[in-house]
């Protein structure tokens, strides 16, 4: 859960206790970073595990015990709350089963991080039938409810689109040009159906430069394949990937069936889009 924030540096209080003047309460629920990320000040109580957030970030943090006396965190206090909730703990991979080391658990909780940021700019979104949006509304999440059809405000916030399938006067509205958008269309391996028959997608592309068909301009995908930076690692995850694709015989829609393609350029490499 996300919420918007005062304007001026506040304290950030978890302690459960009476709030003062230019202080903020922190529920359990809240997104963490994105309240330390703008807090001057952290306050909790002795125990709370949120403490080792706290100096991760590095924000002045203040302890409470239990008989209401406060004390600022101090350096040992890092290395005990480390051993404490860090340490005896197994890791699991989410997609395989597999034991994970603590530094790969770290990499895929930013790598997912990251996702959720790109969803924070967004204001709005249009365009999405009511079938689609048990699926999209996870894929668009960004730390509270996904906005749909949300009026454009003044200014004008990001917009998602799927284009195709907005109002009359959504489309007006946008068409007017003052009004940052993002295209959304299906991923590329998108469900097992298809989606004229209502099949919601589990994958979404969202580009602030426009749909990878359109010609007329270069869409975020073609950039990112032009000047894009890969590490190896990546590069050898992207080959397993498509090894598995290309053995379990993955489609867009997964519908069935195979049949030989032609091949009108013979014996040359096809792109098929």
């Amino acid at each position: 859960r996300q919420r918007a924030l005062p304007a001026a540096p506040f304290v950030l209080d978890g302690t459960g206790g009476r709030i003062g003047e230019g202080a903020l309460a922190w529920a359990a629920d809240e997104d963490p970073w994105h309240l330390l990320g703008h807090a001057a000040e952290v306050r909790l109580n002795e125990g709370d595990p949120r403490a080792l957030l706290a100096v991760a970030t590095g924000v002045s943090l203040t302890l409470r015990a239990a008989d209401g006396s406060d004390r600022s965190a101090w350096g040992n206090d890092a290395a005990r709350w480390v051993a404490a909730w860090l340490t005896g703990w197994r890791y699991t991979d989410p997609f395989t089963g597999t034991p994970l080391a603590p530094i790969e658990a770290i990499e895929l909780c930013g790598f997912w991080r990251r996702l959720i940021d790109a969803n924070r700019p967004i204001r709005s979104v249009m365009g999405i039938a009511y079938w689609k949006k048990p699926t999209v509304s996870a894929l668009l999440w960004g730390g509270g409810a996904v906005p749909y059809d949300r009026a454009i405000g003044d200014p004008p916030g990001l917009v998602a689109m799927w284009r195709t399938r907005m109002s009359g006067a959504q489309a007006r509205r946008i068409a007017k040009g003052d009004v940052p958008v993002a295209e959304i269309e299906d991923g590329f391996i998108r469900s097992h159906g298809l989606g004229a028959d209502c099949v919601p997608p589990l994958s979404i592309i969202v580009d602030p430069c426009g749909p990878h068909f359109a010609p007329g301009t270069a869409s975020e995908l073609e950039l990112l394949l032009e000047d894009g930076t890969f590490p190896p690692e990546l590069l050898d995850r992207s080959r397993t990937l498509r090894a598995a694709i290309i053995a379990a015989g993955l489609s867009k829609y997964e519908s069935g069936g195979s049949a030989a393609l032609p091949r009108p350029g013979g014996e040359r490499r096809h792109v098929l889009v």
